[in-house]
């Protein structure tokens, strides 16, 4: 039964920030001793929401505890979404037909997955998935040259991408390398310039270029 509450909450199905009804409520109190000396108290706050406009349902949850803080001394409230809310939406133009025809099943794949790590906040995952998805894009388009430099420098020897383009792509290959050996967990601001950077090769080659393909045909030849 609806609460009477309601609240602001970004829909997952809308993928923008709605107004939801409050369906139930259940709050959640305790305290553990950790030593004779020391204890942790929490709290939680579960509630069951659902979108005005959609009308899909969630669960949200409020929680603290005393030992997570500001600077006022008031503890600091974590919120979760379950399912979580949708960090990147999964890009139009890499749900059409063209890519669909033109995209190898291992990168669509991939992709799939990239998205799901994002929405659960796996960064280094996601960062390691954006390196892979890269290198099988390369491979697919000019071959397995053997070695992650050769298949670069062959990439960009038939145009896929820019001298300036490979420095940036360079940036995107450093983290995936990071994340893989050295533990790199990216800044989200940092996480959304890496899949930035995938979505614009990834436009180019699966998209654009056989879209500008199929133009040729159209345009009438110069008499």
């Amino acid at each position: 039964m609806n609460s009477g509450e309601k609240l602001k909450s970004v829909c997952n199905t809308c993928h923008a920030e709605t107004l939801h009804d409050v369906l139930f409520e259940k709050k959640e109190n305790g305290s553990e001793d950790i030593t004779e000396d020391f204890l942790i108290q929490w709290g939680a706050r579960w509630r069951v929401i659902q979108c005005r406009g959609c009308e899909s349902i969630a669960m949200r949850l409020d929680a603290w505890n005393s030992e997570a803080l500001d600077e006022k001394g008031r503890p600091e409230v974590e919120t979760k979404y379950f399912p979580p809310r949708i960090f990147r939406q999964f890009p139009k133009w890499l749900r059409g037909d063209v890519l669909t025809q033109t995209c190898p099943d291992e990168v669509e794949g991939l992709m799939k997955e990239l998205y799901v790590a994002l929405q659960n906040d796996s960064r280094a995952a996601a960062t390691m998935l954006i390196r892979a998805i890269f290198e099988h894009t390369m491979i697919d388009k000019v071959g397995d040259q053997k070695s992650f430099t050769a298949n670069l420098n062959k990439f960009e020897a038939q145009g896929f991408i820019g001298k300036k383009h490979r420095e940036v792509v360079g940036s995107m290959l450093e983290a995936g390398h990071a994340s893989i050996h050295r533990a790199f967990v990216p800044a989200k601001e940092d996480l959304i310039t890496l899949v930035d950077i995938l979505e614009g090769v990834l436009q180019v080659v699966y998209v654009q270029v056989p879209k500008a393909d199929e133009m040729k045909k159209r345009i009438p030849k110069r008499k």
